[in-house]
């Protein structure tokens, strides 16, 4: 009796480890899929803003996941779900400098939307330059991992560094193997760091990083976004519209709109990944209008990658792919947009 107990006390054991390693054990890959839709109001507050409640602006995002063998088995089985490599999500990174990144371009996105949005809108913005956001550093770079991302860079010599133009003009001249002292914010500390310049191409020497501007922009009348958590920096586009839409009362859509993009502070608008995802998750929505960034592939990428897709050829792709119902809107700028909507 005791050893048909033991019998069955194994057997029910292996099987709750089985069940343990297919939902937890970590496999060496993420898994992307169609994320969320979300009401853009719920996340952008102006003060004494319209906000209006027939139609709106939508932000949508990608769902991602740490692979285990059953995420990665749903994801065999599901056409709309993807594996991808630890290295295509996180890079060389470790997950807090990866999330430490994707707070850094939120930010950004942040404010280019509200540089963009109150200037069309004639509202009052005052920007205040702070220096450079490291993004990432080359492995060739003198300053490997000892310069990391989210660091500010503020001095380089002696030289005030107010914004990426001050970096990129003083190195244009830089020697190879020139001397380099960084003055550097990390946090609440300020330190200086040494090195020297490596070469980087065509014919152009500097410090081997990836950066983005550090800038704190205050508005008239006041604006708040809340992005629950939500990093990177592909809501920019959306962000500026809902902006927009709420400082200037006469400005209305017709339906709701959903769509993604990044935005510069000249209003330009940049590429992002998951295109495919995100139609689909607005589709679910019941979203029928979807405006994506509209970038021309060049040669030279083409030539690397010969089945490269831009966002709007894999969003129409998509479309044609699973018979969405819902219409891709090829978008160039922040103008380009507001044309359109006003035009619809």
């Amino acid at each position: 009796m005791i050893r048909k107990n033991l019998k069955w006390v194994g057997i029910v054991c292996t099987f709750v480890v089985a069940t343990l390693c297919l939902c937890f054990f970590p496999m060496n890959n993420y898994v992307e899929g169609p994320g969320s839709a979300d009401r853009l109001a719920k996340y952008i507050t102006v003060s004494g803003g319209t906000v209006r409640q027939k139609n709106s602006f939508y932000m949508t995002s990608v769902s991602v996941a740490k692979g285990t063998p059953l995420i990665n088995l749903f994801a065999m089985l599901n056409s709309h779900y993807e594996m991808v490599s630890n290295d295509s999500i996180v890079g060389n990174q470790t997950n807090q400098e990866y999330e430490k990144v994707q707070d850094v371009y939120m930010s950004s996105a942040e404010n280019a939307a509200k540089i963009v949005a109150y200037k069309a809108a004639n509202k009052k913005i005052h920007v205040k330059n702070n220096g450079i956001y490291v993004l990432d550093v080359m492995n060739k770079s003198t300053f490997y991992q000892r310069l990391k991302p989210g660091d500010v860079l503020q001095r380089v010599n002696k030289e005030k560094i107010n914004n990426s133009s001050d970096a990129l003009t003083y190195m244009k001249n830089t020697k190879l193997n020139q001397p380099l002292t960084l003055t550097v914010q990390r946090g609440k500390k300020h330190f200086k760091l040494t090195g020297k310049s490596v070469h980087l191409q065509a014919g152009r020497n500097g410090i081997g990083i990836s950066l983005v501007d550090a800038q704190k922009v205050s508005t008239i009348p006041n604006s708040r976004i809340n992005a629950h958590g939500v990093g990177g920096p592909s809501a920019g586009l959306m962000y500026a519209l809902q902006m927009y839409s709420e400082l200037v009362s006469n400005f209305k859509i017709k339906e709701n709109i959903a769509g993604t993009g990044t935005i510069d502070d000249k209003g330009n608008v940049g590429e992002i990944g998951g295109i495919d995802k995100k139609i689909i998750t607005a589709n679910q929505k019941g979203i029928k209008i979807f405006l994506t960034p509209y970038v021309k592939g060049t040669k030279d990428v083409k030539k690397v990658e010969p089945e490269h897709l831009t966002n709007y050829e894999l969003a129409e792709k998509t479309v044609k792919k699973y018979h969405l119902n819902i219409k891709i809107i090829p978008i160039t700028s922040f103008n380009d947009a507001i044309k359109y909507l006003k035009e619809s």
